[in-house]
């Protein structure tokens, strides 16, 4: 998933960047000043809105998009199945010896709590509540880029009408007029590009990404809460099945046949 983003990135890139050059100069599209108006105003009024921490935070998120890596669903399930076999033949206190081998945080902490006797209703109030608060957060993110995307092409307006206050005071000299209304759409060019070369399709990304990480946390709540109580194994498969996308469910039904 991570490939395709910043492949989508590059291929937007690459298309306007095509559009320049196929009858033009990359130089014409160059105003270091537009850059400043628009990259700085923009990040400016973003520190401004947000706190510190949810501006690091927004940062991060352009990289996490990158470097993202979808769960893989088939492998939940399997691990739910191994599991839910393990306490039928040994009880759901030897769940605890296979928690440490369970690499995703919020699925450990659920089997912890079916080990420690947590009820049933606790045990989903406590899971629940961390995929809302994930939810929160990721909303957090998706709201920063989409505040950028306002932002972008409102700094882009202001810079283009810097650009024309300056060309207006020059209108006796003709010369000047053309190039400068060239410089002054520029900035206008540049918050455009970031909104939605950038930061829309960021914001589109974090929430699919969202959506399908909270899937699979509501998953693997109702795997728990069916192996905490004795559910056929059998079962649980069957149930958690509609979780997986085609792919993997044709992946689930070879490795049946095998």
């Amino acid at each position: 998933m991570g490939f395709t983003s910043l492949a989508g990135l590059l291929l937007g890139a690459f298309f306007v960047i095509w559009a320049i050059v196929s009858d033009g100069s990359i130089k014409d599209f160059y105003e270091i000043s537009s850059i400043f108006i628009v990259i700085g105003g923009t990040f400016g009024a973003m520190m401004f809105n947000y706190p510190l921490t949810s501006f690091i935070g927004g940062i991060k998120a352009f990289i996490r998009v990158i470097t993202y890596k979808a769960v893989n669903r088939q492998e939940l399930l399997d691990k739910i199945i191994e599991l839910a076999y393990a306490s039928k033949k040994e009880g759901l206190l030897a769940l605890e010896s296979y928690a440490s081998e369970i690499k995703e945080d919020f699925f450990r902490k659920g089997i912890l709590l079916v080990v420690d006797g947590t009820s049933p209703e606790l045990t989903k109030n406590i899971l629940e509540l961390d995929i809302t608060l994930k939810e929160d957060q990721d909303k957090l993110e998706q709201d920063f880029m989409n505040d950028a995307a306002k932002f972008a092409p409102a700094f882009g307006m202001i810079g283009t009408l810097i650009g024309l206050i300056k060309m207006l005071k020059n209108l006796n000299d003709s010369e000047t007029l053309g190039p400068s209304m060239s410089i002054a759409l520029i900035t206008t060019f540049y918050g455009a590009l970031l909104a939605n070369v950038v930061f829309t399709p960021l914001a589109g990304r974090l929430k699919n990404i969202s959506k399908y990480e909270c899937e699979s946390k509501e998953m693997i709540v109702e795997g728990i809460l069916s192996i905490q109580s004795g559910e056929s194994p059998f079962t649980i498969k069957e149930k958690l099945s509609s979780y997986l996308i085609k792919k993997e469910k044709k992946e689930d039904e070879e490795k049946e046949t095998d």
